[in-house]
Formats: structure tokens, C-alpha cells, sequence
């Protein structure tokens, strides 16, 4: 936690902090609905090739 992501995009930078995790079901649709805040989500599946599950990073601006 605590950790910065930084998004290059259109020659602007953008700086997100990371402050949770989460692990849900692949079925979870809920970790990429529309937030009303300035977040970033990165979402991976686990394990690889099956994706059993969501590895979900949640950053603020």
C-alpha cells in the first residue's frame, strides 16, 4: 500500500496512489463499475490461463 502508479497518457502524467487489494471471483463484475471519484483499477486474472479469480490493485488520484 502506499505504493505510486503513474499513467502517461496524451503527454500529461497522471500519479495514483495504491490504497487496497482485493482478490474476487472471476464472476465479481462489481471491482469495474464506474466509481464517482478519480481511482484506478488494475485487474489481472489468476491464476494464468484458467482466471479462476481477480486480482484487483484500487489507486486514487
Amino acid at each position: 500500500m502506499g505504493d505510486i502508479v503513474e499513467v502517461y497518457t496524451g503527454g500529461q502524467v497522471y500519479r495514483y496512489r495504491v490504497n487496497r487489494t482485493r482478490s474476487v471471483e472471476s464472476t465479481d463484475i462489481s471491482v469495474i463499475s464506474p466509481t464517482s471519484s478519480l481511482v484506478l483499477k488494475l485487474v489481472c486474472g489468476y491464476p494464468s490461463v484458467i482466471d479462476t479469480y481477480r486480482i484487483v490493485v484500487i489507486a486514487e488520484m
